[in-house]
């Protein structure tokens, strides 16, 4: 069995896939400083399980993805398969190529896979025993390694003559068997643990359990009881409801006689609440006559004020003319004792009294047109005083149909 090719995806310095053949005469891949030599030993010990970032340099799994460069963006995976040849089935299996391949992502999470299929890791590490190969197997000596082999403990060297002898595998299988046997001798103990303590518990599990069975007994009888009581309170029940029906009826009877008084009750509230909106209604136009009255009698007060005002200062006019009368009264009688001395001058004066008489005769024509429109307006003032009357008259009946209406809507 050897290793037939290797293919690497952006494992570590390889940016891009690439795939190296392992010819059978090949003995050593020969490069300078850099190249990445120990690269692709640490891929073949990657794909084979290797857990320590530290072992394939590194401070974490994910530090063995490409980070990029100048000339290729970073990765965000790595994956790693391995070929084997197993044309003399040093691995007992049926294919003639072993295909196994390791895929890392950013995340540290690595997945196994066994000729394609998903597998575990100790799937793959069972398939390698014996075999030589493996993350720690002597098949992979890297630098410094012959000299830590070298100066190891026996333990160390004895698992190394062990994987060389083929025997890893038959000790791992031991060893599993041991720890089930062992953890079989355990299960077994804590049964027996568990039959003593059972053991002290079935007395007083005996005792319980007659006390379940009279529990059970008496639950039965209980239940019986109850039973019976629970059909004696039926057949009570049931008498009693027939009684509550015929209860019920007649209620129901006594409820519609009410409801239909209670609607004939409404129905004359209604009428009457009609017959109190019409009275209302009339009262408010009754109501707004009477402002309107008030409001007549109030222009009709202030007419009168202002008849009033007016008979009096026509009053005080006729005294002022009343005055001018007498004024010209006395100047006619000192006119007429003047009349003896002034005869002398008669013919002096006949103009003058002529045009003395013309005066007198406007001034008599004044004083009856004055006369006149003082008549005029004491008629005036009289039919005033008349319709004042009237007005008065009839704010009084207005006010007694209010009275009226006030004590019928008492009464309502």
């Amino acid at each position: 069995m050897f290793l037939k090719k290797i293919r690497i995806d952006g494992f570590k310095s390889f940016a891009k896939p690439i795939v190296i053949d392992f010819p059978a005469p090949l003995t050593a891949i020969v490069g300078p400083n850099g190249s990445g030599k120990s690269n692709v030993v640490d891929a073949i010990r990657w794909a084979m399980g290797e857990q320590s970032a530290k072992s394939l340099r590194g401070s974490r799994m994910s530090d063995i993805i490409f980070a990029g460069s100048t000339d290729f963006k970073p990765l965000s995976k790595a994956s790693v398969t391995l070929y084997f040849d197993n044309t003399n089935n040093a691995i007992p299996d049926e294919k003639k190529q072993i295909r196994i391949k390791r895929i890392v992502s950013d995340d540290g999470q690595s997945d196994y896979y066994l000729n394609g299929s998903s597998c575990r890791l100790k799937d793959i590490e069972e398939l390698l025993m014996d075999t030589g190969l493996g993350k720690d197997s002597y098949s992979i000596v890297g630098q410094g390694k012959i000299d830590s082999i070298l100066n190891s403990k026996p333990e160390k060297l004895r698992e190394l003559f062990e994987e060389a002898a083929g025997i890893v595998k038959h000790k791992n299988r031991k060893q599993e068997a041991e720890k089930r046997l062992d953890k079989t001798r355990q299960d077994l103990q804590r049964i027996k643990d568990l039959v003593w303590e059972l053991d002290k518990q079935v007395k007083p599990l005996k005792k319980s359990a007659e006390k379940a069975r009279k529990y059970k007994r008496l639950k039965e009888e209980l239940k019986e009881l109850e039973v019976n009581l629970l059909l004696d309170r039926w057949e009570g029940n049931c008498k009693s409801l027939g009684e509550i029906r015929k209860e019920e009826e007649l209620l129901r009877k006594k409820v519609l006689a009410v409801e239909e008084e209670l609607s004939k009750e409404n129905t004359i509230l209604e009428q009457k609440i009609e017959e109190l909106e019409m009275e209302e209604n009339s009262l408010e136009e009754f109501k707004e006559n009477l402002y309107q009255k008030k409001m007549k009698r109030e222009q009709t007060e202030n007419n009168l004020k202002v008849l009033a005002e007016r008979n009096n200062g026509l009053l005080r006019e006729k005294k002022a003319v009343e005055e001018q009368l007498n004024n010209i009264k006395k100047d006619n009688t000192n006119l007429i004792h003047k009349k003896d001395s002034l005869n002398e001058n008669i013919n002096n004066i006949n103009s003058v009294e002529v045009d003395i008489n013309d005066k007198l005769e406007k001034v008599k024509e004044e004083l009856n047109n004055v006369r006149q429109l003082v008549k005029e307006k004491k008629d005036e003032l009289y039919d005033k005083r008349n319709f004042i009357l009237n007005e008065n008259m009839e704010l009084n009946e207005i006010q007694t149909e209010l009275e009226k209406s006030r004590e019928k809507a008492r009464y309502l």
